[in-house]
Formats: structure tokens, C-alpha cells, sequence
């Protein structure tokens, strides 16, 4: 129960950083922060190579961005979203006590308001990263990461220029 405790409460303290998709149609940048809870177990249907064993991760996130350096064009603007990803992570052993991981997976985000970037309140959430994983004991282990998640609407409305949040991320892993 206490490394569930301290599990969620890392959960709630993680800190990320987000960058604007930034193109020759769509100048706005953003940051802003967030935090997320997942859980995840062993699926043999993810398996890679027949060696490398996958691991489905289900993640609610939430992610609050403002406009960076607002101008007449691009007003200042606040945006909240609410987010699930479906992610399959592989680990490969490093050393003893510390692995390396990679995610790939697929979600979809609620977003408050319609903005420049994202036209529609609901949108298609693909995602890509990395890290480590560094053992502290044999139920317990600290992670730290990297990953871009992009936002858009799947072409479902055009324009659809979309955000690219490039995120890092510091969690907890606990196995009961």
C-alpha cells in the first residue's frame, strides 16, 4: 500500500515540458505541464522477434498548455485536455538494475475549447518515446523519459495543424 502511495503522489509531482508544432502556416508556440497515472501488465500478443517481450501500458493523462509569446494573431489562450493512450512498451536489460524502453501507442485527447492548432474538441493522440528504468528493489523501479506525442484531428476538418508535445517524464513503476 505505501509504494502505491508513493507511486500516485510522483505521479502527481511529474513535470512536462510541450513544443508547438511551429511551420510556414502556423506560428504559435506553447508550453505547460501536466501529469499522468497508468497501469500496465505482460501481453503476449506484443511480443517482438520471439525474444523481446511487450508490456500493454493503459495511461489517463491530463495537459494544461498556454500561448508562449502571445501577439494580436495568436492571443494569449489556455487550454486544458484530458487524454487515454493505449501504449506497447519493450525493455531491453542493460545492466542488472537498469534497463532501457521503448513506447509506441495511440490514444485519443478531450480538449476545453477549440483552438488555432486543434479545431475540433476531440482528437487522435499517436505516440512515440524512450527512457530508462532503474531497479531499486525487485517491486519497485524509477523511470525517466522522453516522447513526442502529436495532437490533430486526423484530417477530419482542414486545416489541421495539429501540436507536437515533446514531453519528459519521471514515474514510478510498482509490482505488487
Amino acid at each position: 500500500m505505501r509504494g502505491l502511495f508513493w507511486g500516485v503522489g510522483l505521479c502527481l509531482l511529474t513535470s512536462c515540458s510541450y513544443g508547438q508544432l511551429i511551420d510556414s502556416d502556423f506560428h504559435e508556440s506553447r508550453n505547460g505541464g501536466g501529469f499522468s497515472l497508468a497501469v500496465g501488465r505482460k501481453d503476449p500478443k506484443l511480443r517482438l522477434l520471439r525474444k523481446i517481450e511487450g508490456e500493454l501500458i493503459w495511461e489517463g493523462y491530463y495537459v494544461e498548455t498556454r500561448t508562449k509569446n502571445p501577439s494580436t494573431q495568436y492571443p494569449y489562450q489556455d487550454t486544458q485536455a484530458f487524454g487515454v493512450l493505449a501504449t506497447a512498451r519493450y525493455r531491453w536489460q542493460f545492466r542488472s538494475d537498469m534497463n532501457f524502453f521503448a513506447d509506441i501507442g495511440m490514444g485519443i485527447q478531450f480538449v476545453n475549447h477549440s483552438s488555432p492548432d486543434l479545431p475540433l474538441a476531440n482528437n487522435t493522440t499517436p505516440v512515440l518515446g524512450g527512457g530508462m528504468e532503474f531497479r531499486t528493489n525487485e517491486k519497485s523501479s524509477f523511470l525517466i523519459g522522453t516522447r513526442i506525442l502529436h495532437a490533430s484531428n486526423a484530417g477530419r476538418q482542414s486545416p489541421n495543424p495539429g501540436q507536437n508535445l515533446l514531453q519528459w517524464f519521471i514515474g514510478f513503476r510498482y509490482k505488487h
